[in-house]
């Protein structure tokens, strides 16, 4: 069970994320909180694993707020109706960024987040979404879905594609889709050693065995499922030496 709280100035924006959270599974809402001065005591008495915390509140705001806590216990949400908060959030590495209003699908993604930092220690970064050797070229990633964690075959992943923000689509040989809240570029470095992997484009990272085709004309790799990707120029001779050696 996540046990989590609430810090918003708005009982209106409180009371739409109690009704977000309440359709997810295995989430307790510890409480909430209106008056962000009282903010700090309220977290420390209650011991939450993420707090949901607004930004923009009268006196103190949510940035103050956690600057209080030297050694947080707690992961922090940060939800606003301001974009131009984000990189600020990200510099202090909270676990995510949402815009409001929130939708479901977007606190299962942060939540499955959450399980990923109980699921692998500090000393295992390199590997923090399940990279697991099981002999030489065998390996596994593990993909947090917001009910499961799927483990899956590195050789069954056909391609890797940016979903905006820092999601991912992983994309299998079945054309089966797992859409996972890590940027593209954590997966470049897990498969820095594999050589089936390159990154063609900065939107996707293709497994080499499933190009099917290369359009010399429009730099467009067509893949065995027949969806079609675009290849860098910069990347084109260092694909087509790579892919000789296939």
């Amino acid at each position: 069970m996540i046990k989590v709280v609430i810090i918003d100035d708005e009982q209106h924006a409180i009371e739409f994320l109690e009704y977000q959270l309440k359709k997810i599974d295995d989430v307790e809402i510890l409480g909430t909180l209106q008056d962000s001065t009282k903010a700090v005591d309220f977290i420390e008495k209650l011991s939450p694993d993420i707090v949901f915390l607004d930004i923009e509140m009268p006196i103190i705001n949510g940035f103050e707020i956690l600057q209080q806590f030297k050694k947080p216990t707690f992961k922090v949400i940060f939800t606003t109706a301001y974009q131009q908060y984000a990189l600020r959030a990200l510099k202090i590495h909270a676990l995510d960024y949402l815009l409001k209003p929130i939708e479901k699908e977007e606190l299962q993604l942060a939540l499955n987040e959450f399980i990923n930092d109980q699921l692998f220690t500090s000393d295992e970064q390199v590997s923090r979404l399940g990279k697991f050797k099981m002999g030489q070229m065998a390996e596994t990633l593990a993909l947090s879905g917001a009910k499961t964690i799927d483990f899956i075959q590195v050789d069954k992943i056909m391609y890797f594609e940016a979903a905006g923000g820092s999601y991912t689509s992983v994309v299998l040989d079945n054309e089966e889709v797992f859409l996972v809240s890590k940027g593209i570029g954590n997966f470049e470095d897990i498969l820095a050693d594999n050589p089936l992997f390159f990154r063609a484009y900065k939107s996707y990272i293709i497994n080499l065995t499933f190009v099917k085709k290369y359009l010399r004309e429009t730099d467009e790799l067509i893949m065995k499922n027949n969806k079609s990707l675009i290849l860098s120029r910069a990347k084109k001779q260092e694909f087509l030496n790579l892919f000789k050696k296939i």
